[in-house]
């Protein structure tokens, strides 16, 4: 097919083509707040690209409309069908596209459904299989959309449903003929996309950053890894194409005059810093934040072994506004590492960049999968061992979840490395919408033939104390005293206190028994049980009354809600250490230094604003209160206070106030505890 302005087919297809193109979401729950501290939806740039270039390059004339909430899609419908709904294919709206596309095709049979996006798998019987599950789907467009898509218009605009009466090939787009057969041409994606119309510039999105939707900018496409937990380096989109820098910097001017009030943005490239031109695309972004105060947040997915360009970006960005950057090292175990096929970040050099990152006032966070294949328990503690040993910031655990369309998703994979898996409701992705009812789940891996879900399960409470002592900074500076000092990794100072006796520390033991019950009450062995359980009434109601969040984060919000409970975590954790250690006065007073200056999350402490608290520590203790850039004396003790700023608090209240602290109190701290978690540490400094 040629891509060049083409003569209209206008007169034979009798009129313009009216396309409805969605990129569904759920907006009846909040959903996991990572980028903005509340509710993140971004404009839905994937159906916009189709859109632009569909208008430049489709044979016939087209009237296109975008949609990204299922309510305005229906209501659209409602006043009248299209000729072709295109709806992207992703994890978090699996379901709620197939109840939409079903529910359309019965009313409307007409309607050719054209759906493309990673969740699929990418081998012709995983594609056919797929296509005889979903009946609606009319065709489906693999890898990138642009171009078939449009080739998949011209023909549907000259045959209708009758092209699957003849073998019309369209490459990379999918279909069953009527008897059933796929019609599928593959073809690896090369092609330059410089010339690509841009959405952004033409207006289309302008209705989504009327809305306060989150941007996304595209600078460049294809990832040159191949990780096998992932969809974005599949073979076919492995080269990296760029778009032109004339056109990024054009639409990111156009956003940030049309939506100056936006508070973030979103680099979409799986590897920003790949490329050497990158660092000039951040000091552009750094211009427009000097002259707006509204851009604070700019999330990136950084590129592997890049560290001096991703330092560079770093300091231009100022990264999520928490001055935090990612370096993923997701295991360190060399099997793990093979079986993955994991180009890992060279870890020799990870600690240097660290601290250059910290020396600039950056922290540094790390995600960490867990049931990998390859993985083994004691090659899992070992690793988050090592995250703790070079000084990372931030180490967050994530349950391996097993991505359709990835190659660890695929019957291939699951045989050879016995992945036992099970399945959980994503957070906020549940919806119901003019009486259709959508729920969408994880798959994740629970056992694996090198790990047990025994062990897997046991793995439950250390990564909530590497969370919420370390991550979140309750017991971090007692942590880093316990590394520093005595060479007690906060790994094992946590796996000691979770197997102690706890005695009298009843609360304690109840908490984190409680906490297992409602994590195990999660997993279900098959997507059909959890469908059953949430769509019982009561259930599907607690749902959508938004009584809903993940253990973890219910029983974050639990202990700084409980303070009594809260300092009896801290005093399981120092009784669990040998007693040469616990016989130390720094200790002592460093523990009662952690635990006063924390605030108390009640109406009556937030009313006193920033008041600050005064705390006495020895000087041997005090810089791991107040960190490495303020000097302390050598000896004696030292007078700290302990202050929340005024902004810190007001963001608490205001948070407290949108999400009806009063109904209900662990939804509204779970909201604080989002994106914006450094509120809830104080600053200290010296008397």
């Amino acid at each position: 097919m040629h891509y060049l302005k083409a003569k209209r087919l206008s007169s034979e297809w009798g009129k313009v083509v009216k396309i409805f193109l969605a990129d569904l979401v759920h907006n009846c729950a909040l959903g996991s707040n990572n980028v903005s501290g509340d509710v993140d939806y971004t404009v839905p740039l994937n159906v916009a690209d189709l859109a632009a270039f569909a208008r430049h390059h489709c044979d016939v004339d087209v009237d296109i409309s975008i949609f990204k909430f299922a309510p305005d899609l229906q209501e659209a419908i409602s006043r009248g069908a299209p000729d072709i709904l295109g709806l992207s294919n992703y994890g978090w709206n699996t379901d709620l596209n197939r109840q939409i596309g079903i529910a359309v095709k019965a009313k409307h049979p007409e309607v050719f459904i054209v759906m493309g996006g990673p969740a699929i798998r990418t081998e012709p019987e995983g594609i056919r299989e797929f296509l005889l599950r979903s009946r609606f789907v009319d065709a489906y467009v693999m890898f990138e959309g642009e171009r078939p898509f449009v080739d998949i218009v011209n023909l549907f605009a000259r045959q209708k449903h009758e092209f699957r009466k003849a073998h019309n090939s369209v490459k990379n787009c999918a279909y069953l003929n009527q008897a059933d057969e796929l019609i599928y041409e593959y073809e690896k994606v090369t092609s330059p996309i410089e010339a690509f119309p841009s959405p952004y510039l033409t207006g289309m999105l302008d209705p989504f950053l009327d809305q306060g939707l989150i941007p996304l900018f595209e600078t460049n496409r294809g990832c040159p890894f191949h990780c096998t937990f992932c969809t974005w380096g599949v073979a076919a989109l492995g080269k990296i194409r760029q778009v032109s820098e004339e056109r990024v910097y054009q639409e990111m001017d156009y956003v940030a005059n049309r939506a100056p009030k936006l508070v973030s943005w979103i680099i979409a490239d799986a590897n920003f810093g790949i490329l050497p031109r990158d660092v000039e695309i951040a000091r552009h972004i750094n211009e427009i934040k000097k002259k707006t105060t509204a851009l604070k947040r700019i999330m990136i997915w950084e590129s592997k072994n890049t560290s001096e360009r991703n330092l560079e970006i770093a300091k231009l960005l100022g990264l999520m506004d928490n001055g935090r950057v990612l370096m993923a090292l997701q295991t360190l175990e060399g099997a793990a590492l093979d079986a993955t096929k994991r180009k890992n970040i060279k870890f020799g050099d990870v600690k240097s960049k660290i601290k250059e990152f910290n020396d600039i006032g950056m922290e540094v966070r790390t995600d960490i999968l867990f049931g990998l294949p390859g993985e083994t328990y004691e090659g899992h503690l070992n690793t988050l061992r090592q995250c703790f040993d070079v000084g990372f910031d931030h180490i967050t655990t994530v349950n391996t979840i097993l991505l359709t369309g990835s190659e660890m998703e695929s019957q291939e994979s699951r045989d050879k490395y016995d992945l036992r898996t099970k399945y959980m409701v994503r957070a906020g992705s549940f919806g119901e919408y003019d009486g259709i009812r959508a729920i969408e789940y994880e798959e994740v891996i629970r056992g694996t033939s090198t790990m047990s879900e025994a062990e897997i399960t046991s793995l439950t409470i250390l990564h909530w104390l590497v969370w919420f002592g370390w991550n979140f900074g309750f017991m971090k500076p007692v942590l880093k005293y316990l590394q520093k000092e005595h060479g007690l990794c906060p790994v094992d100072v946590f796996l000691g206190m979770q197997d102690r006796d706890f005695g009298s520390r009843t609360r304690v033991k109840t908490f984190f028994g409680t906490f297992m019950q409602e994590m195990d009450s999660l997993f279900f062995e098959d997507s059909d049980s959890l469908e059953t359980h949430y769509l019982k009434e009561e259930n599907w109601q607690s749902l959508m009354q938004g009584d809903f969040i993940k253990p973890e984060k219910t029983f974050n919000a639990k202990v700084l809600l409980d303070r009594s409970l809260r300092d009896e975590l801290f005093d399981c954790l120092i009784e669990g250490l040998p007693e040469s250690v616990l016989a130390e006065t720094e200790l002592s007073d460093l523990t009662v230094a952690v635990k006063t200056g924390y605030m108390d999350f009640e109406s009556a402490d937030l009313s006193a604003g920033g008041s600050l608290k005064i705390v006495s520590v020895p000087a041997r203790a005090a810089k791991y209160l107040v960190g490495d850039s303020i000097p302390i004396p050598t000896e004696g003790q030292c007078s700290l206070e302990a202050r929340y700023p005024l902004e810190a608090v007001q963001h608490i209240i205001d948070m407290y106030d949108k999400h009806n602290f009063e109904r209900s109190p662990l939804r509204a701290m779970e909201r604080i505890m989002g994106a914006q978690h450094r509120v809830l540490q104080p600053n200290y400094s010296l008397g």
